[in-house]
């Protein structure tokens, strides 16, 4: 993705905060995310990010901040607003190759196969030096 891209996805993600913070009311698992002074983290530190040249890092931080927005929005915005919003989440995915059910599961089982990898390497180090 380009910086222009992740630019985009910034202005459309502090849109979808903003109007999940005013519309907020169904418990989320973590709707503790959605209140009005937290917009800075999203808005502020994302910039800075994709600024300083940082834009594929921003990407894991707009979609870790703006996901629980979007759950927000699908069970508490007014009717005619969901399908917009759901379009823009489904876009942000897609940007980001989430196209199929086949394409989570592939990520899934690499993320899996990689967790596992990484704890034998941390292991067979914590075995060679205990101390």
């Amino acid at each position: 993705m380009s910086p222009a891209d992740v630019q985009e996805m910034l202005e459309r993600s502090v849109d979808a905060f903003d109007r999940s913070v005013e519309v907020y009311h169904t418990p989320t698992p973590f709707g503790f995310t959605i209140r009005a002074h937290l917009r800075p983290y999203l808005m502020d530190a994302t910039q800075e990010m994709i600024d300083e040249g940082q834009h594929r890092e921003a990407t894991f931080w707009i979609v870790t901040l703006v996901s629980e927005s979007y759950l927000v929005l699908q069970n508490d915005a007014p009717a005619a607003e969901k399908a917009v919003f759901a379009a823009q989440f489904h876009a942000l995915l897609a940007a980001l190759g989430y196209t199929s059910a086949e394409t989570w599961a592939a990520r899934a089982a690499a993320a899996e196969y990689l967790t596992q990898e990484t704890f034998a390497i941390a292991e067979g180090l914590v075995a060679r030096h205990p101390e």
